[in-house]
C-alpha cells in the first residue's frame, strides 16, 4: 500500500521510521469503527470462519476473544485474522491478527508491521505482540521494548490480567513508538564507482 504523508513533505531519512500515514484516535471496547473497517456482522462471520477452520481448537472464552479481536480490527483496519499453531506445539492454537498498524512519532505517522496473537486461553493468557519487519526494514539492536526477533515486552503485558485487552497492549506499544521508535528503514547501499586503472607506464627511455 503506498504511503501517504500527512505533514510537510520531507525526505525519508534511513535513521527515521518509515511510511507516513493518516492518524486517527484510539479508544477502548466499543470504539467507533474507523474508515475502511468492515461492518461488525462481517467481522464476526470472518472470525467464526477462522475458528471453524481448526475444529480441534478449544478457546477458553471465544466470545470475549472475538469481541476484542473486532475492537482491534475496528481501530486498525489493516489487521487480518487467521488461525495458527504454536511452533513445536501443533495442538496449541491462537488467533493471529496481522497487518500494518498506524503509529505516530514527532508529529508524523508511520506504518508498523505487527502481528497480535491471541492464545486459546485468552484473556486468562496474555496476548503476544510481534513486530515483523519486511523488505528493507529493521529493528535496532538493544531496544528496551522490542528484541531483535520482533518480540514485544511491555509493562502492560507483564501486568496482564483478565480485564486486559489486546487493544490496550497495542495502545501502549504506540506510546512506546512515540518515545523511541523500534523499527527503521535500512540505509541504502550506495554502489561505489569502479576504480580507474592507472595510466600505462611510459616505457620510452628519457633522452
Amino acid at each position: 500500500r503506498p504511503f501517504h504523508q500527512t505533514q510537510t513533505t520531507r525526505p525519508i531519512n534511513p535513521t527515521e521510521p518509515f511510511f507516513h500515514i493518516i492518524m486517527f484516535g484510539l479508544g477502548r471496547s466499543g470504539v467507533k469503527p474507523q474508515a475502511g473497517a468492515l461492518p461488525r456482522d462481517q467481522q464476526k462471520a470472518l472470525l467464526e470462519k477462522v475458528q471453524k477452520s481448526m475444529p480441534s481448537a478449544r478457546f477458553h472464552d471465544w466470545k470475549r476473544l472475538r469481541n476484542d479481536a473486532i475492537d482491534l480490527m475496528n481501530t486498525h483496519v489493516n489487521l487480518q485474522p487467521s488461525l495458527g499453531t504454536v511452533s513445536g506445539k501443533p495442538g496449541v492454537h491462537f488467533v493471529k491478527l496481522e497487518g500494518n498498524v498506524q503509529m505516530a512519532y514527532q508529529g508524523a505517522g508511520y506504518w508498523v508491521p505487527l502481528a497480535v496473537l491471541l492464545p486459546e486461553d485468552y484473556p486468562a493468557a496474555v496476548a503476544v505482540l510481534e513486530v515483523r519487519p519486511t523488505g528493507d526494514l529493521m529493528i535496532p539492536p538493544a531496544h528496551a521494548r522490542v528484541d531483535e526477533s520482533g518480540t514485544v515486552y511491555l509493562p502492560y503485558l507483564n501486568q496482564w490480567d483478565k480485564k486486559s485487552t489486546a487493544l490496550g497492549a497495542v495502545n501502549e506499544l504506540k506510546e512506546c513508538f512515540a518515545t523511541k521508535p523500534f523499527i527503521y528503514k535500512r540505509a541504502p547501499v550506495v554502489a561505489r564507482p569502479a576504480a580507474r586503472p592507472p595510466p600505462p607506464a611510459n616505457r620510452t627511455p628519457p633522452p
